[in-house]
């Protein structure tokens, strides 16, 4: 019986295209051959390092061999990037560890710590076309490299992120400057941000946001009427609209059929005492609108997830 290092190149880059990132660098360890075939970029395009510990000589490593999709959501990030490390990532996954995250060998990363690496990490993208950053708490410097990526960026996810707050001797607001130099954005989730985000933000929201956007969430943020009428007739296009737990009332369902309705398809929206049934039962004139999605909230979770040909 043949062993593995009597399989063709082909074959064993077949099949560490399915190995994990510690077991390509293990591989590295067995022959030179194996470690030649090893270090192919194919096998780096993509590298999933969620929940991990990661010291930066290795994700440098990955960066370097041409790594285009990074995960590494809940990870805890050890030491620093070189100053002039350049990626080629086009999706780009992170969110904030629990706080202090300690090894096996006594070293520690607290939230401080890792965020000075994640500036670093972002810093080092220029051309990203999809970045999530989920409980984020998104400084100056990280809002200034994703700026940078404002003219192929597509996709933003900033559930239950935060941002430092802009003040006198500081006034750059990081929310405002992300949508104004992001207009290529086609999905936008800002889910639930975290902390106070003013009356002046929606209204810079409403009248800022890229035009061409089709999947839209504003889910927990104090948008009103006002808002939604604003937003709504500067982005024409959306497909999918997420407007739940929002202070809307049906006057928003009224702008939503007028400006939307070639183009909708999916609606999410929280039962209040401002919308009837019957303002949503007139929503089924919208010809291209298959799935309206109703929810109400108890004990925090969920509920109520109807479809429109049901209602």
């Amino acid at each position: 019986m043949l062993n593995f290092q009597a399989l063709p190149d082909e074959l064993i880059l077949k099949i560490l295209s399915y190995s994990e990132i510690k077991d390509l660098i293990n591989c590295g360890q067995v022959s030179k051959r194996t470690r030649k075939i090893s270090h192919d970029g194919t096998l780096w395009v993509a590298a999933n390092l969620e929940r991990k510990i990661v010291k930066t000589e290795l994700l440098e490593m990955i960066l370097q061999k041409g790594c285009k999709i990074l995960n590494i959501c809940h990870s805890a990030i050890l030491g620093s990037l070189s100053a002039n490390i350049k990626s080629h990532l086009r999706v780009l996954k992170i969110s904030q560890p629990i706080c202090k995250t300690v090894t096996a060998t006594g070293q520690s990363c607290d939230c401080e710590e890792n965020a000075g690496a994640l500036e670093e990490l972002l810093l080092s993208c220029c051309s990203l076309q999809h970045l999530q950053m989920e409980g984020v708490n998104i400084s100056p410097k990280m809002a200034v490299s994703i700026c940078k990526n404002g003219k192929t960026l597509q996709i933003l996810n900033l559930n239950c992120s935060s941002f430092y707050e802009a003040t006198v001797t500081h006034p750059y607001n990081c929310l405002q400057e992300i949508i104004k130099c992001c207009q290529e954005l086609k999905e936008v989730d800002l889910i639930q941000l975290l902390d106070f985000v003013s009356d002046e933000d929606l209204y810079f929201l409403a009248k800022n946001m890229p035009p061409n956007v089709e999947k839209l969430d504003l889910t927990g943020l104090d948008i009103t009427d006002s808002h939604v009428k604003i937003l709504l007739q500067r982005c024409n296009k959306i497909k999918t609209l997420c407007l739940d737990l929002t202070l809307i009332t049906n006057h928003s369902l009224m702008n939503i059929r007028q400006y939307l309705n070639l183009t909708l398809e999916e609606l999410e929206l929280g039962v209040n005492k401002d919308i009837t049934l019957t303002d949503f039962l007139q929503l089924k004139s919208m010809p291209r609108l298959k799935i309206l999605k109703l929810y109400t909230c108890l004990n925090n979770k969920y509920k109520d997830d109807k479809k429109l040909q049901n209602l």
